[in-house]
């Protein structure tokens, strides 16, 4: 299991406190055992094979429920404990800090460990209970609640607009400095989207920035360094920045917070999923009602 999950003997040695020689021979032999190659070794380089793979699922299922049996008959003891491992977006964490805060009043042997990231980890591959991701859910073996729908803003600053006039209509922001979203080397331009409904409007603008970070966007922003999109849930990375097009959006993204559908949940990760339900929701709503305003 560990092997698989960290992808190296050497790192599974290290994690189990063991001897990668060790973790050979056991590898080494289990395979003789089964009468399958598991798991592909090379000097460099470690595959798992189809039925390594399909084996290493079945072993997590079995653990997964050997520690919810275990959770079971613990679940009679008065406190709540244990750790839990959600996954976010960078910028997203302090939207979920208030929910943290109530899990960890309530039931103080609750730690969380929040991981903010752009990369789209895997939450059996990466150890992760919980997951927060903007967008479409394509993997069914997920269970998808939703937090919020929010739109994307177009803002700058008040010294850039002054400095060089505000857009009148979309078109006009192919001539204006552009700061964007992302880390790809190719931006095919923004698609607007009317608040009152129509037809989308796709304009060929070329950033002169790309960030995967909202906050050094705004910074940037604020220094004079153009016009960027901004999600409307962002609240406070609005602060001192002006609406462009207010008539207009980039469209709206959904929020949502994912848990695996094949397993009983801790009441750790029970408690977090429903503090993070009963606030996020709000304070999604209250931050879009303010930058819309």
């Amino acid at each position: 299991m560990t092997v698989v999950n960290l992808g190296s003997l050497q790192k599974a040695a290290i994690r189990l406190g063991i001897s990668s020689a060790t973790i050979s021979r056991r590898l080494t032999a289990l395979e003789s055992e089964l009468g399958v190659r598991l798991v592909e070794r090379t000097t460099r380089a470690l595959r798992v094979t189809d039925l390594g793979r399909a084996f290493h699922d079945q072993c997590a299922r079995g653990l997964d429920a050997l520690a919810e049996a275990r959770d079971l008959v613990a679940s009679n003891e008065a406190r709540v404990r244990g750790t839990v491992r959600i996954s976010a977006p960078p910028n997203i964490g302090p939207l979920i800090l208030r929910a943290i805060a109530d899990v960890r009043g309530a039931h103080p042997d609750v730690h969380v460990v929040l991981v903010e990231t752009d990369r789209r980890l895997d939450q059996s591959r990466d150890e992760l209970d919980l997951l927060i991701r903007v967008g479409d859910v394509a993997d069914d073996r997920l269970v998808a609640r939703k937090l919020a729908t929010y739109p994307h803003v177009l803002v700058s600053s008040k010294d850039y607009l002054a400095s060089v006039g505000a857009p009148a209509a979309p078109g006009d922001l192919e001539s204006h400095k552009i700061v964007t979203f992302g880390g790809r080397r190719r931006f095919a331009g923004w698609d607007l989207v009317p608040l009152r409904g129509g037809a989308r409007v796709h304009v060929n603008v070329r950033p002169g920035l790309s960030s995967n970070d909202y906050g050094t966007i705004a910074q940037a922003v604020r220094s004079g360094m153009g016009i960027a999109d901004m999600p409307a849930i962002l609240h406070d990375h609005h602060a001192s920045l002006v609406r462009v097009l207010p008539k207009w959006t980039l469209g709206d993204v959904t929020l949502n917070l994912l848990f695996r559908s094949d397993r009983l949940l801790s009441r750790a990760v029970r408690a977090v999923i429903d503090a993070v339900s009963a606030t996020v929701p709000d304070q999604a709503r209250k931050a879009v009602k303010g930058v819309l305003k």
